[in-house]
């Protein structure tokens, strides 16, 4: 059972967005080390956002809250007895004209094998639909590109063609992001989180290896006829 550690005030992003963040933690078992962390994520009010639309958006961030509970649980079993932890830590709230994005980082160590990624849920910011990566990327993209989930049937995690992975590592290069050509295989194979920020699309690639050079934020940058997001 989670038991809530402490709760921010509701906190304002911009006129247009409010919310509200927890922070919930999984009580340890006696005589054990464990550090367990899971901010969780309520919207109060969001413009131009119907009451309805607000209800769907929170019943997917209870959803997440549940999924990150089990992983939770689960990283303890697989523990065996050993040091393990599981972070779940708010990062931000990005909107645009027709989306919002919330992003948190997570970090764990399950069975010794430490993992860092980021999980991004959209929403679109009229209805309150929840926008999975692959949806995301084939609304906003033309038909001709080929986006496909993770193998593990993750609609969230996305990887891209050949052509949207080049103008990744283009438009990311042009906005000064240092990419090291030893990248470049594992960006051509990796899964993404993906979300929407402002008038790019940023990614973030999955990698068990902790301080990698190569997991950092990248973006794409879409041509001007696409910009209307």
């Amino acid at each position: 059972m989670l038991c809530a550690s402490s709760q921010a005030s509701d906190k304002v992003l911009a006129p247009s967005l409010e919310f509200s963040i927890k922070t919930f933690e999984l009580p340890a078992r006696r005589g054990k080390v464990e550090d367990v962390s899971i901010k969780t994520l309520r919207l109060v009010s969001v413009k131009g956002m119907s009451t309805k639309g607000l209800k769907r958006v929170n019943a997917r961030l209870r959803s997440l809250e549940k999924e990150m509970l089990r992983e939770a649980k689960l990283c303890r079993t697989s523990a065996d007895g050993h040091p393990w932890g599981y972070e779940i830590a708010f990062e931000k709230i990005a909107v645009s004209k027709r989306y919002i994005s919330a992003v948190f980082k997570k970090f764990m160590v399950c069975a010794g094998s430490p993992d860092i990624e980021k999980v991004a849920l959209v929403f679109a910011r009229s209805s309150g639909r929840w926008v999975p990566g692959v949806s995301l990327v084939k609304e906003l993209f033309p038909p001709s590109v080929d986006v496909v989930a993770s193998d593990w049937s993750d609609p969230e995690r996305v990887k891209l063609d050949d052509h949207l992975t080049e103008k990744m590592i283009d438009d990311s290069k042009t906005a000064g992001i240092e990419l090291d050509e030893r990248c470049d295989f594992y960006l051509k194979t990796a899964y993404y989180m993906v979300w929407v920020d402002g008038q790019r699309l940023k990614f973030f690639p999955e990698f068990n290896q902790p301080m990698s050079i190569c997991q950092k934020e990248y973006m794409i940058v879409p041509t001007a006829d696409q910009r209307d997001f």
